[in-house]
């Protein structure tokens, strides 16, 4: 009804105007509250809107891996965090290195039993901490120090049906260029994260034997701030 009188009294140019802002101020709400960014920026922490700890990529990437079933997977990642937290949550097991010494203890403080945390000393040390397992990994996450030395150490420790997430990829672009001259397939996931205020990408390298499934929960299929109402019936 309050609608119906504002179009009537109000100027055509004035309703231009207030749908105008009106669409401004809901993408600043879907992106300060539902993705829960505000928080982020507020408190220098990375989790979203429930205050569930969420790994410091792009939000569109964010929204994919909650997509993916890895239960049964083992992941490698080099730089340890709310990322870790993340992970644990979601796959078999999961090994980080870290090479701050302050932030490995407090993040051992919060680990899970599926979760193990190498402090490396020294360069050397740090990229080559993924070979002492003697295992291929699902997914490798390359999202800390010496990424180009990281990248080009790692990818003897991918399983073929396995990833490479890259995170910051366009800031490290010879470290996803070595990846694409190994066959694989540059996937970016472009957009805003939480706590920055700017954009960036976090990437996925995979080949043609990707194998990583879908979970089969129909509300993680709808984007954050997407409209249900036209979802296919």
């Amino acid at each position: 009804m309050i609608k119906k009188i504002v179009k009537k009294v109000m100027p055509q140019s004035l309703l231009y105007k207030y749908a105008y802002y009106k669409k401004q101020i809901n993408n600043y709400i879907i992106l300060a509250k539902e993705y829960g960014q505000f928080n982020t920026i507020k408190t220098g922490t990375c989790f979203d809107k429930n205050y569930e700890p969420i790994p410091w990529y792009t939000y569109p990437a964010i929204e994919y891996f909650k997509r993916l079933d890895f239960e049964d997977k083992t992941i490698f990642e080099y730089g340890c965090g709310n990322s870790s937290l993340f992970w644990a949550n979601r796959v078999k097991r999961i090994i980080s290195v870290e090479s701050d010494k302050e932030w490995y203890h407090k993040i051992l403080k919060e680990k899970s039993r599926n979760q193990e945390i190498i402090l490396a000393k020294d360069k050397d040390e740090y990229i080559k901490s993924i070979n002492k397992f003697g295992l291929m990994f699902d997914v490798i996450i390359v999202d800390g120090l010496y990424r180009y030395d990281c990248v080009l150490t790692s990818i003897d420790y991918l399983k073929r049906d396995g990833m490479i997430i890259l995170d910051n990829s366009d800031w490290f672009p010879k470290s996803s260029e070595c990846l694409r001259q190994k066959n694989l397939i540059q996937i970016d996931f472009s957009g805003f994260g939480p706590v920055n205020n700017y954009t960036w990408s976090t990437s996925i390298f995979i080949n043609r034997d990707f194998d990583i499934k879908f979970l089969n929960k129909d509300e993680l299929m709808h984007p954050i701030g997407g409209l249900k109402d036209n979802a296919e019936k």
